[in-house]
């Protein structure tokens, strides 16, 4: 899922120095993110969630929610409320590529 909110905060993210990331890489990834299509679900929450410990992570959950997502992967678990939350798993990537045989049954 990909929210207006999520797409500019990985323009963002993506073009840090720190991560070594080419403009010519993060600018394909980003078109990718913005065609419409069954690979990425383009939402645009209406609601405004205060849950998270940071509050830049809420847009995550808001976008699940719209999304009706089973799943939010991130590097932050620390960040967000006890998983399962509203039935959504919140996990860290490691941990969803040892469950992804486990989700795909």
């Amino acid at each position: 899922m990909v929210s207006p909110a999520i797409v500019r905060e990985y323009e963002h993210v993506l073009l840090r120095p720190d991560l070594g990331l080419a403009v010519a890489e993060v600018n394909a990834v980003m078109a990718y993110l913005k065609i419409p299509g069954s690979h990425v679900v383009q939402v645009d929450p209406a609601g405004q969630l205060s849950v998270c410990s940071d509050p830049d992570d809420d847009m995550f959950l808001e976008a699940a929610i719209e999304g009706q997502a089973a799943v939010v992967i991130t590097g932050n678990t620390r960040h967000y409320p006890a998983s399962p939350w509203r039935g959504i798993r919140i996990i860290a990537p490691a941990a969803f590529m040892r469950a992804l045989p486990l989700l795909m049954q």
